[in-house]
């Protein structure tokens, strides 16, 4: 009973802090048990967070406990990492997982935004409601997923780039022969052509010759990219699972590389479910009152890199007829839609890499 006397007097006592940040600036809101908050922001020089954080322990008692709390951003776990070393608990919380009203949305100003979040911080700690916290990568996963994202990133603007070409010379009628494959050297040959013909007006050349030239750049960064991809697989830290997850249908350096760096550590993962979750690849569900369960879209949750490779693999995977997810796409897409059956195949297919991460992972 005393233990539990202790810890209810400890947390009464324990400073909250929900922070706002921002490259430049963080709007802190802080309070203590159940105290009304104090707000105060502070720039992010080293002489600011030293002020923040004087500013927070001298209002903390003597062994009391700091529990800070923000939404992930784009400027990574930075913060997390500065807090934890001062010995402050921190959560980084999933960005638009926390629930606001109407009210609250038509009113976007950062000590609001921090009091929002000091206040479901307070509830997670003094009360145990749920809170939906980020799991942080350690500094090499964030930099192998530097090297992996970059090598995504590339694909699509070269997808972008091929596609503005495509119509530029769709809007002028100019049809590439039947006779030349698509994005061949003869394609190639054919819009360098088309580019020193005067059918083209000069802007439209000048356009064509533009797309043509970052085409070629973006191609030889993917090149530099896919081989930078290959050295990452084989390092000793990901070299062993590396070549397991390629032993699937339709993976290989890219597909597993996204997989293993976006996932991190797979064994924070208890179950199939999760990764389903996880990966955004579950239906989202509407249960109310004695209309019973429905089932609508996927939630689209988690990485959408991950899901992009996985649908790539999944459309390789169920042309091959003599694998059995094939003969499951093609059954399941006869009674509910293709586009249902390659989800559930993407879905599968992302547990079983899952599965076999896990039993690579010391």
């Amino acid at each position: 009973m005393n233990n539990g006397t202790n810890e209810t007097v400890v947390l009464e006592n324990a400073v909250f802090l929900g922070i706002d940040e921002h490259e430049n600036s963080i709007a802190v809101a802080r309070g203590k048990g159940k105290e009304k908050s104090v707000d105060r922001t502070f720039g992010t020089t080293e002489r600011d967070y030293a002020k923040f954080r004087e500013w927070v322990e001298q209002f903390a008692q003597p062994g009391t406990p700091v529990y800070a709390a923000y939404e992930a951003s784009q400027t990574g776990p930075r913060l997390a990492r500065r807090l934890q070393a001062w010995g402050w608990t921190c959560y980084v919380i999933a960005p638009h997982d926390l629930p606001r009203s109407p009210k609250a949305r038509r009113r976007k100003c950062d000590p609001e935004d921090a009091r929002r979040i000091l206040g479901a911080l307070r509830g997670h700690v003094l009360a145990g409601n749920e809170l939906a916290v980020c799991w942080l990568p350690d500094d090499q996963t964030m930099d192998d997923r530097e090297i992996v994202r970059e090598r995504l990133s590339l694909g699509e603007k070269i997808a972008a780039a091929k596609n503005a070409i495509h119509s530029l010379c769709k809007r002028y009628s100019q049809k590439r022969p039947q006779t030349v494959g698509a994005w061949t050297c003869a394609h190639r040959e054919w819009l360098r052509q088309l580019i020193k013909a005067e059918t083209l007006k000069v802007g439209a050349r000048l356009r064509l010759q533009s797309l043509l030239n970052q085409l070629t750049v973006l191609e030889q960064e993917r090149t530099t990219f896919d081989k930078a991809i290959v050295e990452l697989a084989r390092q000793q830290r990901h070299r062993a699972r590396c070549t397991a997850l390629r032993q699937f249908r339709g993976v290989g350096f890219l597909v597993a590389m996204t997989y293993l760096v976006e996932i991190g550590d797979p064994r924070r993962f208890q179950n199939r479910r999760q990764i389903g979750a996880y990966w955004g690849l579950i239906p989202s569900s509407f249960e109310s009152g004695e209309s019973g369960e429905r089932k609508g879209h996927i939630t689209h949750q988690g990485s959408p890199r991950v899901r992009k490779v996985l649908s790539q693999a999944a459309w390789v995977l169920v042309r091959d007829k003599a694998h059995p997810l094939s003969e499951w796409y093609h059954r399941t897409a006869a009674l509910r839609g293709s586009k249902r059956a390659i989800v559930g195949v993407m879905r599968r297919l992302a547990i079983q890499m899952w599965h076999r991460a896990l039993e690579l992972t010391g």
